[in-house]
């Protein structure tokens, strides 16, 4: 018995991407979108900066990445805070 697992198809008509859950051994599944035939297509690699960045053998590189990120993401907060003002207490900070 063989555990599913995640893959992305590509249909060969619409020609969309999709993921969907699949056996190892499967390579094909029907498109969402169209109904067409799909076919399993190799998936990038995702890498997680931020466990890496937070182990102890972190490189330069994903201390960086992982720095930059979390900037970028308090430049968006301070817009939205600028924008929308205080949204008031956190939930469960009773």
């Amino acid at each position: 018995m063989s555990k599913l697992m995640l893959f992305d198809f590509q249909c060969k008509t619409c020609e969309r991407t999709h993921e969907d859950m699949a056996k190892p051994g499967e390579y094909w599944r029907h498109c969402p979108h169209c109904g067409g035939n799909a076919q399993r297509i190799l998936s990038a690699v995702r890498i997680d900066h931020t466990r890496m960045a937070l182990s102890e053998s972190a490189s330069p590189g994903s201390i960086a990445h992982f720095e930059r990120t979390h900037q970028m993401q308090r430049a968006k907060e301070e817009i939205a805070f600028a924008r929308n003002g205080d949204y008031g207490k956190a939930p469960g900070s009773d």
